[in-house]
């Protein structure tokens, strides 16, 4: 620079310094100086020098390697806030947790593979190498520098050029970082190395190359930017990286020569973020590669504040492309799609746009800015599925591509981008407001339009689509309102008529411009739509069309109960619940301490819920609710009951179709029947009689609650069967192993380090080891591994599944669904990741928590399945404390009370194998650098130990760890740790035994319902419409070791008009047969009455022969009916049936009856008249009485004749021998003649009618037809 251009500057700064008061912004400010012959360093490089109040470091003359430059804020880097910075001369700025920082050594690889012996400091280096910085510049005779300059909103010095330069960084930082609206920084700092070389054994020091470079570091406390900028580029190595000592570079095609790193350091060994072109001798290129790294020539953009590193700017070298991957913001995306995926890749010039192509679906993206733009936006699309989506943006026909990974995560689980007010019962609604972020990605002032989406499902086929648009292509100020009578569905004649399909659905707010088939859009979550179709619904199916449609629902769904008996049986209790975190976990829209307003919505009485955490093999669920008192609510008892879910919300693997599809499938199957059946209806006998009796609660009476174990401070095991043991290990061991080859394999590993003492250099150990990290595979599913961040991170767990580190503190990062397994972050709400839940596909439970110093502890849950086939430092489960500690392929059992034993016989028989080690290990080390320098732990509290019983009381495992490291943190955690299992254990096992749901359907119990054993159930009545019919109370009790009803059940409630017709019926079954006896009874009463009737009247036919019968001997035998006497017919005719001595008429004898002697006796006291008794007369044969057998007595009441045959005028009138009688002959329908009693033929009248002729002669064969 010559003397003049030097006064010019010096001039003009002059003249800027002291109008810098007049001067609006930094804008006018900097362009004061674009007249400069300087200003092409200005364009790619922010200011610097003393012209803009630089400081400079070092003097050619100076041994300075670096300086502190006493900032008075803290930087967020890598998620810890670092309160000192060191700026060095190797081309880096270092960050530091304690003040003053101190100088950083050089080191060639990072992490630094030799930690933690050597010191692995956290850093950003624009190019980490060797410099000199005492070589002059021939022809211009300038010499090295390193200047510095700090950025602070507060000061009141230079506050014009700071605040400028605030300003104009920050607009650069919106412009280049993905996803990034707005951001103002307070504070920064600005870090030249200017014509810097290397250090080299020439001479001639003056003519090496030099490099300028140059780092802006800025931030509002809570975010952090980086922009590296590359001015100048000569060289890439120092001489002692086997690079040429006159160029950098490298020397020939026979030695290599390792270029400078580039990039982010976390520190303490834990990750370093490549920038690209670090150690490739392209960087010397970096000043003339177009769009290497932003629209800016050498600039590169990059965000540092979180573990994860978000690479900004955009790049259009296609020899990078594998060096910088795809970056996307967010990266993970909700299922239902129409989300802005901020991306950064390549450049693009208007009117470029970028391809986005999802699974090899090609879709059109959109670039945020009119001319060359850094930052575009892909949309995603709608998806079935959850886990990955493969990822890649390209531009210039896919000439240039990036590509990644996104994660698809539940809708559910995150806060809606559209909220929605007025709902009230999604029926009555007279009004609905939605809102949303009008700035959302893509949204600021932008023409929207608001769509209802409907989704239903038909067997294995579903849709989701548009079926009504309530307002298009308005202003988007980030609220909408309506009223539902102007936006009711209309009738459309055809089958596809949206009011008779859906009944659930979604308000969407889209953006105009969007491609129709993908749109950018915004969802609310789902709904239903009765306020849409009901004005339809009752002129299609009448005044009760809610009803008609559940009935329709109800008699469809029920084909398939066969799902049912796949669910979990649910937890009686809500603490059983609570502890059992393996299989169920709470329910996000019902659970205690939930501060969202419809918090148990559609279980009003409820005040906690879990769900089963996986769903079953047709993809079903369990879904428990549990009232004030603790006790589970049956969906038979109550409409705020425990309802099944046929569909689980977090759907089934593979997904794709009905019902296996996360969110949409649950909310047609569950949402939708529940509102048309116990909403919509607005009658509680249907909802019973139809929701709650298809969606029945998993009874609890078989539930088992789960086991548990748990490792925890110095390390102390705790196994599944109670026994306690404490185990030193160093390296990585066995939790647990499956040893059952027919069972899904669960494995679980833990890493054991010996305890660092604090304060002391990393050579000094504790005689102690503590676990630092687990590992976790459930069969084929993703491979977990959790282990501690570095101390004062803001996330004190790090996390990596399937070999991606993962971070669960965002609102739609707290809950994340894995192959296999989920991870649960309950402490959404703030920035820490200090406690994680992680339940697997096999039902085992995990809650991993950190505590110092830099320690996890770990409680298992296991469910019963399991038992008989897992082993390792947890145990052998197998209802056998005795042989808890079982070696693995060695002998017996070990014995719990030796501490040396249970070392050497039986821990360290549990390390793994490098080929089975499931960790995921980072800078060059792996399973056997772990496995190092084990050691013999101290078995024993040493004497002479201080005692810590104000700390522990009698605690024995506390005390060992208080008198091993002298930490009481340590200690007091193993206490705590303890009493957390033991709490964990007891509501897991104390809930006593429970009888099954009283099934008594529509019944009305009497509050509180209880069924447990002693409890006692009363019945107060039946629901609308039904009628008990039955006892009403009943006593749970314990019978042989099981929980009964007392009695059986069997009251029942009846619909009213069934209980009436079943009286009639019954009725009628009582009164037709009694009906039918009283009819027979009365026409044989007739005909008995008439035949006797018939007799008394005959007449005798032959006057002459009566006289001569009157004076002769003959006794006639005259038939006499007493009105008086009651008169019973015996059915044995031989013994009752006789002849008429008047003729061949038969008649038949009467039986005094008891009861008629009682009336006749009665009679005669009364009448004060004796009775007179009849006397039976004999038969005559030929005029001479004859009998049968010898004349009865007079007392007899009981007598018989036998027919004998009449003499008549036609036979001779001389003496016959006595004949045996004889049967009457009866016909059959062979017309033969057979000698059988006439048991079922009419009897022969008693009075033949009355002739005046004498009946003439039978023969025989018509006497057998009388």
């Amino acid at each position: 620079m010559t003397l003049l251009e030097r006064f010019s500057v010096f001039f003009i700064s002059a003249i800027a310094i002291g109008c810098v008061s007049s001067l609006s912004s930094f804008d006018e400010y900097y362009k004061h100086f674009q007249d400069n012959s300087d200003y092409i360093e200005r364009e790619r490089m922010y200011p610097y020098n003393e012209t803009y109040f630089d400081t400079n470091i070092v003097t050619p003359h100076s041994s300075e390697k670096g300086i502190d430059p006493k900032i008075t804020w803290s930087f967020p880097f890598y998620g810890i806030n670092y309160p000192a910075i060191w700026i060095s001369h190797y081309g880096h700025i270092a960050f530091s947790r304690n003040k003053p920082a101190k100088s950083t050594p050089y080191a060639k690889e990072f992490p630094n593979p030799d930690y933690p012996k050597v010191d692995d400091f956290p850093f950003i280096a624009p190019f980490f190498e060797r410099t000199d910085f005492h070589a002059q510049q021939i022809p211009r005779g300038e010499f090295s520098k390193l200047y510095y300059r700090l950025l602070d909103e507060d000061d009141d010095v230079h506050k014009d050029i700071t605040k400028g330069m605030l300003k104009f960084i920050s607009r650069d930082v919106v412009g280049a970082i993905p996803n990034l609206m707005e951001f103002e920084a307070t504070k920064g700092i600005v870090v030249t190395w200017h014509q810097v070389s290397f250090t080299s054994v020439t001479q001639d020091i003056n003519s090496r190359p030099r490099n300028s470079f140059q780092l802006a570091l800025v931030t509002d406390e809570k975010m952090t930017f980086a922009v590296i900028n590359y001015l100048q580029m000569s060289w890439y190595g120092a001489v002692e990286n086997g690079c040429n000592p006159d160029t950098g570079t490298s020397q020939d095609s026979n030695k290599k020569c390792k270029p400078a790193n580039m990039g982010m350091n976390a520190g303490k060994g834990r990750q370093f973020t490549k920038m690209p072109y670090s150690e490739n001798p392209r960087m010397i290129q970096l000043p003339l590669i177009p769009f290497a790294g932003s629209n800016v020539t050498g600039r590169f953009y990059y965000r540092v504040d979180d573990d994860m590193i978000i690479t900004g700017g955009c790049s259009s070298d296609k020899e990078i492309q594998d060096d910088r991957p795809l970056q996307t913001v967010p990266s993970f995306t909700h299922m239902l799609g129409g989300n802005a995926i901020a991306v950064s890749g390549p450049c693009y010039r208007h009117p470029e746009k970028p391809q986005c192509s999802f699974d090899q679906d090609d879709y059109a993206g959109y670039v945020m800015g009119d001319d060359t733009s850094m930052k575009a936006y892909c949309i995603s699309p709608p998806l079935t599925k959850l886990n990955k989506l493969n990822m890649e943006v390209s531009a210039r026909a896919k000439s240039i591509s990036f590509k990644s990974e996104l994660e698809v995560g539940r809708f559910t689980l995150q806060q809606p981008q559209v909220k929605v007010s007025g709902g009230e019962n999604w029926l009555d609604s007279t009004e609905i407001s939605l809102e949303w972020d009008k700035d959302a990605p893509g949204f600021k002032d932008q023409t929207i339009k608001i769509v209802l989406m409907g989704y239903r499902e038909d067997g294995s086929s579903y849709e989701l689509k548009k079926i009504h648009t309530l307002a298009n292509d308005i202003k988007n100020t980030g609220k909408f309102s309506f009223s539902v009578d102007d936006h009711q569905c209309k009738n459309i004649e055809n089958v596809n008529n949206p009011c008779r399909l859906f009944d659930i659905g979604a308000f969407t707010v889209w953006r105009s411009s969007t491609d129709v088939n993908n749109p950018l859009r915004m969802w609310s979550h789902f709904i239903p739509l009765g306020w849409f179709i009901k004005t339809f619904s009752k002129s299609d199916r009448g005044s009760d069309w809610a009803k008609s449609k559940c009935q329709a629902w109800h008699s469809k769904d029920i084909r398939d109960r066969t799902w049912r008996t796949e669910l979990d049986p649910c937890p009686c209790t809500i603490q059983q619940a609570k502890a059992d975190f393996g299989r169920f976990q709470p329910d996000p829209y019902c659970q205690e301490n939930n501060k969202f307003p419809e918090n148990c919505a559609r279980h009003t009485e409820a005040v906690h819920c879990v769900r089963s955490t996986q769903s079953t093999k047709s993809g079903a669920g369990s879904h428990c609710c549990y009232g004030q008192d603790g006790e589970l609510l049956y969906s038979g008892d109550s409409l705020s009951g425990s309802t099944s879910d046929r569909a689980h919300e977090s759907g089934k693997e593979p997904y794709g179709e009905p019902p296996y599809i996360p969110t949409l499938s649950h909310a047609f199957n569950e949402i939708a029947p529940y509102y048309l059946c116990c909403v919509y209806a607005n009658n509680d006998g249907l909802c019973f009689d139809t929701y709650m009796k298809s969606r029945p609660t998993a009874d609890c009476k078989n539930y088992k609650p789960p086991q548990t174990s748990a490792v925890y401070g110095d390390p102390h095991f705790l196994t599944w069967e109670d026994v306690e043991y404490t185990f030193n290990g160093n390296g990585e061991f066995w939790l647990i192993k499956t040893v059952d080859s027919s069972s899904n394999q669960i494995e679980l590993q833990a890493r054991l380090e010996r305890l660092h003492v604090q304060g002391s250099d990393d050579e000094s150990y504790f005689n102690a080891s503590g676990v630092t990290a687990i590992a976790l595979k459930d069969g084929g599913g993703s491979q977990i591994h959790i282990g501690v961040n570095p101390e004062k991170s803001r996330k004190k767990l790090q996390v990596y599944v399937d070999g991606v580190e993962r971070s669960f503190v965002k609102d739609h990062l707290w809950w994340q669904d894995f192959s296999g397994v989920s991870i649960i972050n309950f402490d959404r709400e703030s920035e820490s990741q200090n406690n994680l839940t992680v339940y697997t596909v096999s039902g085992v439970g995990l809650q991993v928590s950190y505590f110092q110093p830099g320690l996890l502890s770990l409680v298992v849950s296991a469910p019963e399945k399991l038992r008989n086939k897992i082993q390792g430092l947890l145990g052998k489960w197998d209802n056998d404390p005795s042989n808890d500690l079982m070696p693995q392929n060695q002998g017996g059992p070990v014995n719990s009370n030796n501490r040396q034993q249970i070392h050497f016989k039986f821990g360290l028989t549990w390390q793994i194998t490098d080929a089975q080690t499931l960790f995921q290990y980072r800078m060059q080390k792996n399973w056997n650098y772990y496995k190092r320098g084990n050691f013999t732990p101290s078995f024993e509290i040493p004497t002479g130990a201080p005692d810590a019983s104000d700390i522990c009381g009698n605690d024995f495992e506390c005390k060992f760890d208080y008198a091993i490291t002298r930490n009481e943190a340590l200690a007091q955690i193993t206490l705590r740790s303890q009493k957390r299992v033991e709490e964990i254990r007891s509501l897991a096992n104390s809930a006593p035994k429970y009888c099954s749901w009283l099934a008594i359907p529509m019944a009305i119990k009497e509050s509180p319902i209880r069924y447990y054993v002693g409890s006692r159930v009363i019945i107060k009545g039946c629901r609308s419409g039904y009628k008990l019919d039955g006892r009403d109370e009943y006593t749970c009790e314990e019978v042989n070791g099981e929980a009964r009803w007392s009695p059986s059940v069997t009251t029942e409630c009846k619909i009213e008009e069934e209980a009436e017709a079943q009286k009639t019926a019954l009725a009628i079954a009582i009164s037709v047969p009694v009906g039918v006896v009283l009819i027979l009874g009365i026409i044989l009463a007739i005909v008995i009455f008439c035949l006797c009737r018939r007799k008394m009247k005959e007449k005798p036919f032959d006057e002459q022969k009566e006289a001569d019968i009157a004076g002769s001997d003959v006794i006639k035998v005259v038939p006499v009916v007493d009105p008086k006497h009651e008169i019973s017919l015996k059915p044995n005719l031989h013994s009752y049936s006789e002849y008429d001595t008047a003729g061949d008429t038969t008649f038949t004898s009467v039986e005094i009856s008891p009861t008629t002697k009682r009336k006749e006796a009665a009679n005669q006291q009364n009448n004060n008249s004796p009775i007179q008794q009849r006397k039976p007369r004999p038969p005559l044969i030929n005029n001479t009485p004859v009998w049968s057998k010898p004349p009865p007595s007079e007392a007899s009441s009981e007598y018989s004749v036998r027919p004998v045959p009449r003499s008549r005028p036609d036979l001779k009138t001389e003496a016959q021998p006595e004949a045996a009688p004889k049967p009457y002959p009866t016909k059959f329908g062979n017309g033969k003649s057979q000698e059988e009693p006439l048991l079922n033929s009419r009897p022969p009248p008693l009075h033949p009618k009355p002739n005046k002729k004498p009946r003439p002669n039978l023969n025989k064969s018509q006497e057998s037809l009388c």
